[in-house]
């Protein structure tokens, strides 16, 4: 079994925050959700600029414009909080500062620390997809192991992806 040892930086909790907030964004569900606040932010102001006696065409447009800059403003401060919340958890948890161990052949891993340890098949997991920092397993769709690439060699991160995407080739994803 090949072993990997590594502690979370700040940048790497972070990163794990933004990623899983990332994949929360491209459920189907989400989507409705921005769609009805576009539509609900541009139906309001431009029904003000309509009844304004602005030119209809111009007032729809100026209410899509607040729509998606409405959209965009929640999404930047979802991404200032979370970069506070990753911090905060970091400061809190305190089993985030340990030495993480991972280990894994091609039935499964091991992730330990001192302060516990988990083995699964690789087929166990919930799924996975790829950061461009991080390999992110899910074993459920709330609980997600982080693996920063910045202490994986080029050949552990391949066999790392090799056994992920044959294990879970249609839960799995690569971003």
């Amino acid at each position: 079994m090949e072993s990997l040892p590594f502690r979370y930086t700040e940048d790497d909790v972070i990163a794990a925050n933004i990623a899983f907030y990332r994949e929360k964004l491209k459920r189907p569900a989400t989507r409705v959700l921005w769609l009805f606040v576009l539509i609900w932010v541009a139906g309001i102001v431009g029904s003000i600029l309509w009844a304004s006696d602005w030119n209809p065409i111009a007032a729809a447009l100026c209410g899509l414009a607040t729509g998606v800059l409405t959209i965009a403003l929640i999404h930047m401060i979802n991404l200032r909080y979370l970069r506070g919340y990753a911090r905060r958890n970091l400061a809190q948890q305190r089993s985030l500062a340990d030495t993480h161990h991972l280990s894994w052949d091609a039935t499964g891993f091991e992730a330990r620390s001192e302060r516990g340890s988990q083995k699964l098949d690789w087929v166990e997991l919930h799924r996975w997809y790829e950061e461009e920092d991080l390999l992110m397993l899910h074993l459920a769709e709330r609980l997600y192991i982080a693996i920063p690439k910045r202490a994986l060699s080029h050949d552990q991160i391949d066999a790392l992806r090799g056994h992920l995407s044959s294990a879970l080739p249609e839960r799995g994803r690569k971003a």
